[in-house]
């Protein structure tokens, strides 16, 4: 294993539930790292889609005056705005192994993936 990647698991056990999204990146049969940026990218899906699934099952709600509808819409914007930023930090980074310890760091849905 690489030093980059073991600062990169070592981010993610500090940073809690997040620590899923990088060992998740390893496979268990041959303990090679994949590609953290994918395990990341799932984590946020993970994330976006009970949100798409609650909005999708929501009753049609009455414009500008159900207050839980527009939070489900602030919550769509804001992962779909997480997931933009993972996609233009992860074609940044090209080879720079510790930017997606950086990005796990910096996500606020760091947090909440488990």
């Amino acid at each position: 294993m690489l030093n980059s990647q073991r600062l990169i698991i070592r981010l993610s056990l500090e940073n809690g539930p997040c620590r899923h999204a990088i060992l998740g990146a390893m496979t268990t049969t041959a303990a090679k790292f994949t590609d953290p940026w994918d395990a990341i990218h799932d984590q946020l899906e993970a994330v976006r889609k009970p949100i798409y699934d609650e909005i999708a099952r929501y009753p049609m709600p009455i414009t500008g005056c159900d207050a839980q509808y527009n939070y489900l819409l602030e919550k769509r914007d804001a992962i779909l705005r997480e997931i933009g930023r993972l996609e233009a930090a992860s074609r940044a980074a090209g080879d720079e192994p510790d930017a997606a310890a950086a990005f796990i760091r910096d996500s606020p849905y760091c947090q909440d993936i488990g």
